[in-house]
């Protein structure tokens, strides 16, 4: 399964020791992310490591080794889908049309019939993906 991680996920799973984390670094899934996204991680680092408890080698170790799991989207595996994703995202939240983007490119590398092209956007509770 792929799954579209947006910032909010990737920061929960480097502040805490949580589910959300084991099922990042631990599980089969393939994850993707915006590479133009990490500047929002950089910004949040001080804030990050309060919360977590970390210090810098600490952050930068849990940091590198999350981001070994997670594919790195380009810019131009994102702006194939910008448009359609800021129609998605229309009156509810320009900062995630770059998440938006990013799935609509991902659900294109899944080429199955069955599924439809809109339903390329999902929530998963973190609890549904450790139970399987």
């Amino acid at each position: 399964m792929r799954f579209v991680i947006d910032s909010n996920i990737l920061i929960s799973a480097i502040i805490r020791n949580s589910t959300t984390r084991k099922i990042v670094m631990e599980s089969n899934f393939s994850f993707f992310y915006p590479k133009k996204s990490l500047e929002e991680i950089d910004k949040y680092k001080e804030l990050i490591k309060e919360k977590s408890g970390l210090n810098d080698g600490e952050y930068q170790f849990l940091i590198n080794g999350m981001l070994n799991k997670v594919n790195l989207a380009d810019d131009d595996k994102i702006v194939k889908n910008i448009y359609e994703a800021k129609e998605i995202m229309e009156n509810i939240d320009d900062k995630d049309v770059i998440f938006i983007s990013l799935a609509l490119y991902v659900k294109m590398l899944d080429r199955k019939p069955s599924l439809k092209r809109r339903g390329c956007i999902l929530n998963i509770l973190t609890s549904r993906i450790s139970n399987s």
